[in-house]
């Protein structure tokens, strides 16, 4: 088992050089973590949508920020995409913003690879779906 919460964080291993020009200039919120579940880094994006510094996420997993509710699944979907049992996942879970207001997005979650194949990080490209959420609300409120 590859992950596993209870373990204390490792030293990642360092961003691949392809993935630093990309991560702060893009207008998607994109995160990556190390295989213990803690950001490694995340751009302005996300730091955005879940209300937490950059620096303040470094000292956070995945599971910090992530609904108790939603929790289980995730850690089940990101086990098997570290296990090889899938490339990527896509799943509709609620952060949690720093000041605890529940945000639904959908998360595509993906992995980086060694050259043997090995986990190196998990890619985590998230869209907010609160303006969807906010439509459908209006749409049933006859609005």
């Amino acid at each position: 088992m590859l992950f596993d919460a209870t373990f204390a964080p490792q030293p990642p291993a360092p961003l691949p050089d392809t993935a630093r020009p990309w991560l702060p200039e893009s207008s998607e919120a994109l995160a990556i973590l190390d295989l213990s579940g803690f950001f490694v880094s995340a751009n302005h994006s996300f730091c955005h949508l879940v209300g937490y510094s950059e620096n303040e996420l470094k000292q956070r997993t995945f599971m910090d920020i992530t609904h108790p509710e939603d929790t289980e699944l995730d850690v089940g979907y990101m086990q098997g995409l570290l296990d090889g049992k899938c490339d990527r996942y896509m799943l509709e879970k609620r952060y949690l913003h720093q000041d605890g207001t529940p945000i639904p997005i959908l998360l595509d979650g993906s992995v980086t690879r060694s050259r043997s194949g090995e986990p190196l990080h998990v890619i985590a490209k998230v869209t907010d779906l609160r303006p969807a959420w906010h439509e459908t609300t209006m749409r049933r409120n006859g609005a």
